[in-house]
């Protein structure tokens, strides 16, 4: 399925900037950093509990600096390239897939079926929630990440089927994994990661993190509702009416939709796959590789099942792969920034920064600022646990020394970690649903905004609850 999209010509749509524009913005302010700001770096050990390298807390030092050159500055951006390599073959790999599988008109007939039972009914927008109630319990509980990227060409074509948009396609996963990584329960790479740097008893809390889940999982539903219903009484208000995605539309009239022999083996194909990749990344965690690898092998039973020949599966495969080459460019891009920061040996420094004026404020306002520290760091270390390994032997250790509990202190980096990234270009899974759906990342902030500094707000007075009822152990 290609989202071949236009929008109507004229001068403030000509003023909107490119994704790709902002991105380099970033990268360029990178680089300055790099000129600008004091080198230096923490000291990093081997922790034997989880394997990694972890940032010594109190071991801050200045370096050699090493500023980012013209030269160095696009090697380095090619170097971001280089380690989101993974990312981008996998999203390349799900879109040739996805391409002989949409060719075949099953997934188009299969959803057809689909807005046939829910299309003009009152509860057809409670189908959205339930896709965003099915990614916030995933991120939730076993971090699902740029996984569930494989799943945005279904919920884009359902979206706007039932008469919504590409921005509520994008939410209901977005949002999702978003605000499933900020009310996780069990998220291997926040919850129990943090729980181990900071010493603390793995599920530790539990009680107080299944309170507070449920209340932040309904805020984001709220959110997708509310501009939902409102676009569906009036599509003009959609931050996207003006361009076309006529072509996503599955069927004029779906009830009039038969599902062909050839189709039908299409989907038994892609169904079972789907089923065994639910499974294999909940039972053995499968990784990006792994799924780019089961893809692979799924989109040749694809081309069987449709009985064609190897050059054609060859070039239905290139042409869906091409439909996601725009959203890979711009996961190796975004993977720059961080690129630079480290190696210009700014990065530490920043989070140095960031941390030391904590020792210096009154004490009721600790709790929330560790808050607010993680959300800034996330906007440099967008991966959870990267930023697990700097953070957490930091925040750990000062937590003591300033009064406040270690439990505290790796809510606040959870809830940093969450929120922001429906905000930030560097996220890749931000990326990536707006390079399937075509919604401008300035539209999009508009969108996301609010809810962003609502939740932060709400996870704000969470923290400094849990500072106040001593949520514990220690």
């Amino acid at each position: 399925m290609e989202a071949q999209v236009t929008t109507v010509t004229n001068k403030k749509k000509l003023r909107e900037p490119h994704a790709f524009s902002i991105i380099f913005i970033l990268l360029i302010v990178a680089a300055i950093f790099t000129w600008v700001l004091p080198a230096g770096q923490y000291d990093r050990v081997l922790d034997e509990a989880t394997g990694r390298m972890i940032a010594v807390a109190g071991s801050y030092h200045g370096v050699e600096p090493n500023p980012t050159g013209l030269w160095h500055f696009f090697e380095l951006i090619l170097t971001g390239f280089e380690k989101a390599a993974i990312t981008m073959i996998c999203l390349l790999v799900v879109g040739g897939t996805f391409g002989l599988v949409n060719q075949s008109g099953a997934i188009d007939s299969f959803i057809a079926k689909v807005i046939s039972r829910f299309k003009g009914k009152s509860y057809d927008i409670w189908s959205l929630i339930v896709v965003y109630a099915f990614f916030y319990i995933l991120a939730a509980t076993i971090g699902i990440g740029e996984q569930a990227m494989v799943f945005m060409p279904i919920f884009l074509i359902m979206s706007i089927s039932l008469g919504y948009d590409a921005v509520v396609a994008t939410a209901i996963m977005t949002f999702g994994l978003s605000f499933g990584y900020t009310g996780a329960l069990t998220c291997p790479y926040s919850v129990i990661l943090g729980q181990s740097i900071a010493g603390l008893p793995i599920g530790s809390a539990m009680w107080f993190r299944a309170c507070i889940s449920p209340l932040i999982f309904a805020v984001g539903a709220w959110w997708i509702y509310r501009y939902a219903k409102r676009i569906k009484k009036d599509p003009s208000k959609s931050l996207v009416a003006d361009m076309d995605y006529s072509n996503i539309v599955v069927i004029k009239d779906p009830d009039t939709v038969e599902i062909s022999k050839v189709q039908k083996r299409v989907l038994y194909v892609f169904g079972a796959a789907f089923l065994f990749m639910i499974f294999a990344i909940i039972k053995w965690s499968f990784n990006l590789a792994q799924l780019a690898s089961m893809y692979l092998i799924v989109a040749i039973f694809v081309g069987f099942a449709r009985k064609l020949k190897p050059g054609q599966i060859a070039d239905g495969f290139i042409e869906g792969a091409k439909t996601l080459l725009f959203a890979a460019l711009l996961v190796g891009l975004a993977r720059g920034i961080q690129t630079i920061l480290e190696d210009g040996m700014v990065q530490d420094t920043v989070i140095n920064a960031l941390v030391q004026p904590l020792q210096y404020l009154p004490r009721v306002l600790l709790a929330p600022a560790m808050v607010l520290i993680q959300t800034i760091i996330n906007m440099i270390i967008p991966s959870q646990s990267a930023m697990a390994m700097v953070t957490m032997p930091i925040m750990a250790p000062l937590a003591d020394l300033i009064g406040i509990q270690r439990q505290v202190a790796v809510l606040a980096y959870q809830f940093g970690d969450g929120i922001t990234n429906l905000i930030l270009p560097t996220w890749a899974i931000l990326m990536i649903g707006l390079g399937f759906t075509k919604v401008p990342f300035s539209r999009w902030f508009k969108f996301a905004l609010p809810i962003c500094v609502i939740m932060t707000v709400i996870c704000l007075f969470l923290c400094a609850l849990a500072q106040v009822i001593q949520v514990g152990p220690f």
